[in-house]
């Protein structure tokens, strides 16, 4: 089954897919002055990420959780959590998370080791730091 992982933020939602190997797919950025955790603007996040499913014909969303150092959660990773437990709810479709603790910091070390530009770089972080959260869940459950 195809998956979408997404690494989602206030402002800024990055967006993969795959069924074994996961490929960047594109950033959702929210509005000026608008946050992903607000619901006008989860709204219209819900509405492109059912889009982008469709499309790639995915049939769960992946999430990626920033789980502290002691596995706790963060007041931005419950953001998240509950993020991702509406997007199950209002599109009805399975959402798994996993940790996702330093997938940014891994995706601007890989962009900066291929050269990309910073300004490309910006535009990628976040769809491949998405690719890097699908990524880990599908090595997990392929070993299960």
């Amino acid at each position: 089954m195809k998956l979408l992982g997404l690494d989602v933020g206030q402002r800024t939602i990055g967006v993969a897919s795959g069924e074994v190997l996961a490929e960047e797919l594109t950033t959702l950025r929210a509005k000026k002055e608008a946050s992903f955790y607000e619901e006008a603007t989860q709204s219209w996040a819900f509405d492109q990420l059912a889009k982008l499913a469709n499309q790639e014909m995915a049939g769960a969303f992946v999430v990626g959780l920033p789980v502290t150092e002691d596995g706790s959660l963060s007041a931005e990773a419950k953001l998240i959590k509950d993020f991702g437990q509406e997007l199950e709810h209002k599109l009805n479709q399975r959402v798994f998370f996993v940790n996702e603790t330093l997938t940014s910091v891994m995706a601007e070390d890989i962009l900066e080791g291929q050269g990309v530009s910073p300004s490309e770089a910006k535009n990628r972080v976040d769809q491949l730091s998405a690719s890097l959260i699908l990524q880990q869940y599908l090595e997990e459950h392929a070993l299960a």
